[in-house]
């Protein structure tokens, strides 16, 4: 098999990357380019409701170990810390503009379901002592994870992922609201 040869059981190069590069722009342009602006604490604004945080000072690491459930997945951080860079290794790579950083957390996640499912990580929120609240940053993630973001994940295999947010620089996250359905919290 060459380097140019597409892998056992995928779409090629081609295939791959205009999905890659297809389905980021249509997450932003469903959330309507949400993706790294904090969310307002109005009502009437989009994504807005509050919830009761912690106003305790958290730090990224209090995060590494943390777990929780996301449908058939058993989500596990890794590692959580802050990086002005994103890259995959391989020449790809996003810059933070001045005065913000990304948030990351690098995920184990595992499919304890009985049938492929594919992680998604769609409507994941970012919750500060505050009150105040940041969408994940669906560019960043694809830049590191490119090569498995939306793959099925079988059952029984365990997957390394990211989550990411663009905010500020200080900004402490009390807890991760993932995919919308279940809070992740410091350990």
């Amino acid at each position: 098999m060459s380097a140019t040869d597409p892998l056992p059981g995928s779409a090629g190069r081609f295939g791959r990357t205009a999905r890659v590069l297809a389905i980021p722009v249509a997450v932003l342009v469903a959330i309507g380019g949400y993706t790294a602006a904090p969310v307002s604490a109005d009502p009437g604004v989009f994504g807005s409701e509050r919830r009761t945080a912690s106003s305790e000072s958290v730090p990224m690491s209090s995060f590494n170990g943390s777990s929780t459930s996301v449908g058939p997945f058993r989500v596990e951080v890794e590692v959580a810390y802050t990086d002005s860079t994103v890259t995959d290794g391989m020449g790809t790579h996003a810059t933070a503009p001045s005065g913000m950083t990304y948030y990351i957390y690098r995920l184990n996640v595992t499919n304890e379901g009985s049938s492929p499912a594919i992680f998604d990580s769609h409507g994941t929120r970012g919750h500060t002592p505050d009150g105040t609240s940041y969408a994940n940053d669906v560019e960043a993630e694809v830049t590191v994870a490119w090569d498995y973001f939306w793959d099925e994940i079988n059952p029984g295999v365990t997957v390394t992922t990211h989550l990411m947010f663009l905010a500020p620089e200080g900004t402490e996250f009390s807890y991760v609201e993932v995919s919308g359905q279940s809070d992740l919290r410091p350990s």
